[in-house]
């Protein structure tokens, strides 16, 4: 019955807004049209600064990851391999973790030397300066089952014109995301040592650090910022009421 249900609003809906290309295959799936349907990636949940400027890096390089620290995130094994890095060791970054979960004491298990810094749950001030202030963003996923996860730390990484390492599965929305944006990289999650041997190639090329931030804050500002959330909306409402209006002269 639910799923009649379901298919029946697919069908009643004259257009069908989805939050990823994950959302769009499954209702493709279930017969709906791909003409009635529009992504429209859920936006930022936190306000950047207007300005595209970052600070100038000073100090040691640092990577942040920020949320929940579930299993799903797969963490542990990525901070393993941050601490066994002799080029990590060399180059001194830092890897800082805000947030926790049910993982958090696997990741703090890992924690090896004072380069990995566990926050906690931080407050809005502490956060702030660490997306301001932070070299790359890390968003890691670890998830094999069907992709419905599409994480909220993505668009606000990118609002603060971030470049971002994507430690996931290279076929994701995540990975789809990052490379159609040229924002950053990705490293397949099923090698968490490439994580760190992908650092060490980019913590040092100011000049790729900031074309990949900037074009990470252009994506955003089309599709993640207030501006570009609504202009999409409004164009899909648009599109209804026009599309309607013609089947009413009809």
């Amino acid at each position: 019955m639910s799923r009649r249900l379901e298919l029946a609003a697919y069908e009643r809906a004259d257009r069908i807004a989805v939050i990823s290309e994950a959302f769009t295959a499954n209702l493709e799936a279930k017969g709906v049209p791909s003409t009635k349907i529009d992504l429209i990636y859920n936006p930022a949940t936190r306000t950047p600064p207007k300005t595209t400027q970052r600070p100038k890096a000073t100090g040691r390089p640092r990577i942040l990851s920020m949320g929940n620290i579930g299993h799903s995130q797969g963490l542990a094994p990525l901070v393993a391999a941050f601490e066994r890095s002799e080029e990590m060791k060399r180059i001194g970054a830092e890897l800082v973790i805000t947030g926790t979960g049910v993982a958090a004491e696997d990741v703090a298990a890992e924690v090896r030397s004072d380069r990995v810094r566990l926050l906690g749950v931080v407050d809005d001030v502490l956060l702030e300066r660490e997306l301001r202030e932070c070299s790359v963003a890390l968003v890691s996923q670890r998830y094999a089952g069907a992709e419905f996860n599409f994480p909220s730390k993505l668009m606000n990484f990118m609002a603060y014109g971030l470049p971002v390492i994507g430690v996931v599965d290279p076929a994701s929305e995540v990975a789809r995301v990052v490379e159609q944006a040229q924002a950053g990289w990705i490293v397949d999650s099923a090698d968490p040592d490439a994580f760190p041997t992908l650092l060490a190639e980019i913590l040092g090329n100011q000049a790729i650090l900031a074309s990949r931030g900037a074009a990470s804050r252009a994506f955003a500002a089309a599709h993640f910022l207030e501006d570009g959330f609504t202009t999409r909306f409004e164009t899909m409402l648009e599109r209804v009421v026009r599309e309607s209006s013609v089947g009413e002269m009809v």
